[in-house]
C-alpha cells in the first residue's frame, strides 16, 4: 500500500489491494449490491461488471454510446433519476472503445451522483496508456469526493496479468472496512506483493514505456 500510495501520491490509508483488479470490482459489487438492486453502466464496456451483478440477482441498466462512441450524458442522468441506482460503474478509458472522460467532466459526474447518494466505481485498467494521465485520471478527485473508488491493476502497463494484482483508492473509510469484511485474507499472495513495490518504483521502466507508446 505505500508503495501505491507514493505512485499515486494519496494516502495509504485509502487503498485495498486485492487479487488483479477483477476481484476489487466483486468486493465492491458484493458490497453495494442486493439482490433486485441496480448497478448502472453504458455500452459497450467490459462486461464483468454486469456479469458480477448478475451472480448476485442484481440488475444491469446500460446507457447506450452515441455515435463515435461518446457516452451519452443525458441519457445517463436521465437513467440515474428513473431506475435510482445505488452504484455506477464507469470505465476510463473505457474497454474496447478507449473512449475517455477527462478529469474535469468526471468531477460533474460525481458531483452529481453524490447529490444523489449514488457511489461511483471508476475502472482506469488502461488509464497509463493515455497520451496525458493527469488529464484522465480521478485519482485526485478521491480527495474530494467519498462517493467513488478508483480501480487500477498490473495486468495491462505493467504486461503481468498472471500475477493478480489490483487496487482500488477511496477516501472512504467506512467502505473501505465494509470491504474488507468481505475480502479474503489470502488475497494477495506474496509473489505478487514483492513484485508490484519494485514495479511502482521503476521509472526507466514507465519512461521506456511512455516513449514506445507515443512514437510507436
Amino acid at each position: 500500500r505505500e508503495a501505491i500510495a507514493d505512485y499515486l501520491s494519496v494516502d495509504p490509508s485509502w487503498i485495498l489491494a486485492g487479487n488483479g483488479g477483477d476481484e476489487v470490482i466483486t468486493y465492491i459489487i458484493n458490497t453495494f449490491l442486493d439482490p433486485e438492486d441496480i448497478l448502472l453502466t453504458h455500452a459497450p464496456t467490459f462486461d464483468m461488471y454486469d456479469t458480477e451483478a448478475a451472480v448476485i440477482g442484481a440488475k444491469t441498466i446500460s446507457v447506450p454510446d452515441l455515435p463515435g462512441f461518446k457516452r451519452d450524458w443525458d441519457g445517463i442522468a436521465k437513467a440515474v433519476e428513473k431506475y435510482q441506482p445505488k452504484l455506477t460503474v464507469l470505465c476510463n478509458p473505457n474497454n474496447p472503445t478507449s473512449s475517455a472522460i477527462k478529469n474535469r467532466d468526471m468531477k460533474h459526474i460525481l458531483t452529481f451522483c453524490n447529490e444523489r447518494n449514488i457511489f461511483v466505481m471508476i475502472d482506469e485498467t488502461y488509464v497509463e496508456f493515455a497520451p496525458d494521465i493527469a488529464e484522465i485520471t480521478a485519482i485526485s478527485l478521491t480527495d474530494e469526493f467519498d462517493n467513488v473508488m478508483v480501480i487500477r491493476g498490473v495486468s495491462k502497463f505493467y504486461a503481468a496479468p498472471g500475477l493478480r494484482f489490483g487496487y482500488g483508492i477511496t477516501s472512504n473509510h467506512e467502505f473501505l472496512e465494509a470491504l474488507l469484511i468481505h475480502q479474503n485474507p489470502w488475497s494477495l499472495n506474496s509473489v505478487a506483493a514483492y513484485a508490484g513495490e519494485r514495479m511502482f518504483k521503476d521509472n526507466t521502466y514507465k519512461q521506456t514505456t511512455y516513449l514506445h507508446r507515443i512514437f510507436s
